[in-house]
């Protein structure tokens, strides 16, 4: 139960987060109905918190105290949830995504209101879907060690999702091709930074290290920690070469 209590707990604060940072209305808008789901920007108007503000769009290094402050709850419940949720890789997976999300938020609302302003509603869906993929990305190994465990049918049957969904996103959804039928991003931040930047470095992090584990495992001793290290290397680098490189011409 107290499980639940503390999902369901870090999720209502995702939403606060959300309306609390988002790009509020316009001066013109205080007038009009708003739609449900229009951010109010609360934490960026409130006179209280106005001087944080202030500070925050100073610029680096001035904005790391406000954006510290209220990045350290979503972390703080994160680190908890690790020990809350050992045997759950779904839930931990879940945590960091909130976490994750309520950062970009916090980043957004703070430094870069026009971007979120430009997307208008596309900025919660295109946010939430870069937080999804990393987060699903970074835990991998744990989460389809856990569905292996269970049925290996259904841990291959989540392979072929997530690589149908790799492909629906890549090709229909974000992107700069305007032609594209369900279009949420005019600029390819989910393909670009979610997949090939940061989903990519993660992948090659995870081969590189998978694979000195596995050498470590068989070789004991300082010669096979030593080993290990040196295959991890070569496995990241070629891994890196691999996903970033691109045949001449």
């Amino acid at each position: 139960m107290i499980r639940l209590v503390y999902l369901a707990g870090v999720t209502a604060l995702a939403v606060v987060y959300y309306f609390g940072f988002g790009a509020g209305p316009s001066a013109s808008e205080y007038l009009d109905d708003l739609e449900w789901w229009r951010p109010w920007g609360t934490a960026v108007r409130w006179l209280p918190l106005v001087g944080l503000t202030a500070m925050a769009r100073e610029g680096l290094p001035q904005a790391l105290a406000p954006l510290a402050l209220f990045w350290a709850p979503p972390l703080a419940l994160f680190a908890g949830g690790l020990a809350l949720f050992r045997k759950s890789a779904a839930a931990r997976a879940y945590l960091f995504f909130l976490a994750l999300t309520m950062c970009i938020f916090v980043w957004y609302g703070y430094r870069a209101e026009q971007v979120w302003r430009f997307f208008e509603w596309r900025f919660a869906a295109v946010a939430t879907a870069f937080a999804a993929i990393v987060s699903v990305i970074l835990f991998s190994p744990s989460l389809l060690r856990g569905l292996a465990t269970r049925s290996r049918v259904l841990a291959l049957l989540a392979v072929a999702v997530a690589m149908a969904a790799i492909f629906v996103l890549s090709t229909e959804v974000t992107g700069t091709n305007s032609d594209m039928p369900f279009n949420i991003s005019p600029w390819p931040i989910i393909t670009l930074v979610g997949f090939l930047l940061v989903g990519a470095t993660i992948a090659a992090a995870h081969a590189s290290g998978g694979a000195a584990v596995w050498l470590q495992s068989r070789v004991w001793g300082v010669g096979g920690f030593a080993i290990g290290i040196a295959l991890s290397a070569v496995v990241g680098l070629a891994a890196g070469w691999l996903i970033f490189s691109a045949p001449g011409g």
